[in-house]
């Protein structure tokens, strides 16, 4: 993580480094809106012992500067990669800050998120949030379609990472439970003129053909298999 302290600054944060601060002392720097208190903390955690202090932990997610972000992911990543950590962070509050985190602006913050969503325990509420949000994106992108700008580009970056979620998330789901929902997502993904949409469409297809026999996806396949992108039909070699 990068640091934002300025050199006046270093001396006070080195000074706080080396007291011993208990668990409740750095559950309280989580909180703090002094960033130089939040980094100490994220420094220095090596396991959380509360749900309280996995709430404070996830709350950094959003509204932080981007190089703190990116730490509290990777934490976030280590800890629930931990069986014995995971416990405290099976709390639903999490979902809007996870929605968030999975597009985030930062690219590592939005993998280090999508690597443990397999491990929380709401992964059907998860899902269907990131479909709903899929679907919204992809009504957005069509809107703007006739022009590439910003908002198009912005929009663009929110469907890639929804539904690289979707996608590392469908293999852990019922899938009749979402099917009238994803049929229409991958209806409306196919034939993106952004093939990194495409792409991530395939994964979605590669990942749900695994656990069930989509033959109503067939033809959905079969044009991605042949797509004129490398990167798509890729999808499928590996």
């Amino acid at each position: 993580m990068e640091n934002n302290l300025q050199s006046d600054e270093i001396t006070t944060v080195i000074k706080l480094l080396n007291n011993n601060i208990s668990s409740q002392g750095y559950l309280e720097y989580l909180l703090s809106d002094d960033m130089r208190l939040v980094q100490v903390a994220l420094l220095n955690i090596k396991r959380v012992s509360s749900q309280e202090e996995a709430r404070a932990i996830f709350r950094i997610l959003i509204n932080h500067p981007s190089e703190i972000r990116e730490y509290c992911s990777f934490l976030i990543n280590k800890l629930m990669n931990d069986e014995m950590q995971r416990p405290f962070f099976q709390q639903k509050i999490f979902l809007d800050i996870l929605e968030k985190a999975i597009c985030d602006v930062n690219p590592k913050v939005c993998r280090n998120i999508l690597e443990v969503l397999r491990y929380f325990d709401f992964r059907d509420e998860l899902f269907s949030a990131l479909i709903k949000n899929a679907n919204n994106m992809v009504v957005l992108l069509q809107e703007s379609n006739k022009q590439k700008n910003h908002m198009y580009t912005k929009n663009s970056f929110r469907l890639y990472w929804n539904l690289f979620g979707i996608a590392l998330l469908s293999e852990y789901i019922n899938y009749n439970n979402f099917r009238e929902k994803l049929l229409k997502l991958i209806d409306d993904t196919v034939t993106c003129r952004e093939y990194t949409i495409r792409e991530k469409a395939a994964l979605i297809l590669k990942k749900l053909s695994r656990t069930e026999v989509l033959t109503e996806f067939e033809k959905y396949l079969n044009l991605l298999k042949n797509d004129e992108n490398y990167y798509v039909k890729s999808v499928f070699k590996t």
